[in-house]
């Protein structure tokens, strides 16, 4: 299967201009009809007319439309031509008839005919640029536009219910008055209905009435929209983690594609593969890779390439190996390395151990000051989870230590119920630190460990007597290899790729912040010990260093706010 570079075109004139008409257009319709009703001073019957209705309820959905066009949502696009259709047959019948067509001012017949003509012509013309399907709208969105909503229709009431209240309503309205009607139109709260008293009133109730019906549907759709998704997403992660336990060479580190539960996934029109993504400023971050049967992959990939075209997203691959780059080449994408895994293997551990003097003096200290290792198997005590939520908390009051999500797991009782955990307690039985082993089933050969904490009173280097304990366990279960998770920055020097060493400085920088609280000399000094394999991790991107940078920033983004969610 041939795939060719997918073009991309930062021409986008014709939709920003479109999205300006429709824009000026509505600001337009909703000024030149209440001036015309002010003007006109016509009876409080005639203000009602449905015409005076649609023509707000159209101007304010043009207003709202103009930023979606903008973004060539396909929605967008049917809305609007359904709205300026509806628009200008209601006022087609004032040009049917020749004798009273002269009589209709040049400023209606723009208004009326002729600019609603001008832009259905234009976004029929441009249909093909309008393929952007609707973002994935979280409850915090939802929740924040109905805020603003209500911010704005408040804002509006209340200074129209003041202005108006002796010459319109026949009552000076103080402010709190004038909130309790802005948002009680229907008298539901009120035993004194006010009455209006003048056309100006009129038209502005009339107004309040529309502004106020198209916020409450908005915001019903705002809200529907992730209740809808909420339930399709807990299936998509079922399935994908079918899909995951299945595959024969999945890794235990491909755990964090289905937790935290912080993704969405999306699979190729077979569904025997998926990939498992969150999306941040338009920039889709794809975990790892693709998961399922491998023969589906690269049609999952070019599939996802078009869905995110369709959404005006980017896309890159976070934390991957070489696997299936020539696909990802075929696409455009090229790749940085991030830094490298460290892989021990248990039986060449073990052999060179019994002759490393520092891991002798390590086991002998630890066994004469009394400390010993268990390993717990969930579901653990209260007591135990209790005991691990203070280790935590004081580990995370240490300066520099922070918790990351979307990649990695963060503390929370629902995560550590899952794991089993290797626990360090010293000699009166307290435990005084602990590392838990990603549940990961579906790899018998290779295990990994997420989180490693131990409290200020913890003997020192208790991080390698509970790695040395976590070794021997996994040993005896018959685990090959014990994957010690990645040492970033590590080898970014050594390979040479286009722009890599602005690249490589963005790294340092956004990874560590100068060195200033975190060694990653450190870390890979504490790794290296135990005489592992590394093995490389990369970003896969498209575009230069400008892009690069959003991507890394995203990531950054996402981890950061996944990690912010925690529940206990």
């Amino acid at each position: 299967m041939k795939i060719s570079k997918p073009k991309y075109s930062s021409n986008n004139f014709e939709v920003r201009l479109i999205s300006l008409f429709v824009l000026f257009n509505g600001i337009y319709l909703v000024g030149s009809t209440l001036i015309r009703q002010l003007i006109a001073n016509h009876r409080f019957a005639d203000i009602t007319y449905f015409s005076n209705d649609l023509n707000l309820i159209v101007a304010l959905s043009l207003i709202y439309l103009a930023s979606l066009l903008a973004r060539r949502k396909k929605s967008a696009f049917y809305f609007s031509i359904v709205a300026y259709t509806i628009y200008f047959l209601s006022n087609i019948e004032n040009y049917l008839n020749l004798s009273s067509l002269k009589h209709i001012g040049i400023g209606l017949f723009l208004r009326e005919l002729l600019i609603p003509v001008i832009i259905l012509l234009l976004l029929l013309l441009n249909r093909p640029k309008f393929v952007v399907k609707s973002d994935i709208q979280s409850f915090k969105t939802a929740v924040q536009l109905s805020l603003l909503l209500i911010v704005i229709v408040g804002i509006f009431g209340t200074a129209g219910f003041i202005v108006l209240g002796k010459s319109g309503f026949h009552r000076n309205l103080s402010i709190l008055t004038a909130v309790h009607y802005t948002f009680d139109q229907v008298n539901l709260t009120t035993n004194k209905p006010l009455h209006v008293y003048s056309p100006k009133a009129q038209l502005f109730t009339e107004s309040l009435r529309i502004i106020s019906v198209f916020s409450l549907i908005y915001v019903f759709l705002l809200f529907f929209k992730p209740i809808k998704d909420k339930y399709s997403s807990r299936t998509n992660l079922e399935r994908f983690r079918n899909l995951l336990y299945s595959q024969e060479d999945s890794r235990s580190e491909d755990f964090f594609k289905i937790w935290p539960e912080d993704k969405n996934y999306f699979f190729d029109q077979t569904r025997t593969s998926g990939l498992g993504y969150r999306v941040n400023h338009r920039n889709a971050l794809v975990l790892g890779g693709p998961t399922g049967k491998r023969a589906k992959f690269r049609q999952l990939l070019v599939e996802f390439n078009d869905f995110c075209k369709s959404n005006d997203w980017t896309w890159a691959v976070i934390h991957t190996e070489h696997k299936y780059f020539d696909i990802y080449e075929s696409l455009g994408f090229k790749k940085q390395l991030i830094g490298k895994e460290a892989i021990v293997d248990l039986d060449n551990f073990i052999k060179n151990q019994k002759e490393d003097k520092y891991f002798r003096n390590i086991l002998n200290r630890f066994n004469s000051r009394g400390y010993s290792y268990s390993l717990i198997k969930p579901p653990h005590e209260t007591t135990v989870l209790l005991r691990l939520k203070q280790i935590s908390d004081q580990w995370l009051r240490t300066k520099g230590h922070v918790e990351r999500g979307f990649a990695m797991g963060w503390f929370n009782f629902k995560y550590i119920n899952l794991c089993d955990l290797i626990v360090a307690k010293d000699n009166q039985g307290i435990i005084q630190g602990f590392v838990n082993i990603i549940p990961a089933p579906y790899d018998k050969t290779e295990a990994t460990y997420d989180l490693m904490r131990s409290t200020k009173e913890a003997a020192g280097n208790v991080n390698d007597f509970l790695v040395l304990s976590l070794i021997n366990e996994l040993k005896h279960q018959g685990y090959k290899r014990l994957n010690m998770g990645l040492c970033p920055l590590v080898g970014v020097n050594d390979e040479k790729t286009s722009d890599s060493q602005l690249i490589n400085g963005l790294l340092k920088l956004a990874y560590a912040n100068g060195n200033h609280f975190y060694s990653f000399n450190g870390l890979y000094r504490f790794k290296n010990k135990y005489y592992p394999k590394w093995r490389s991790r990369y970003i896969l991107y498209r575009g230069g260093i400008t892009q690069f940078s959003k991507i890394n920033r995203s990531l950054m983004l996402i981890m950061r706010k996944s990690a912010s969610s925690k529940r206990f």
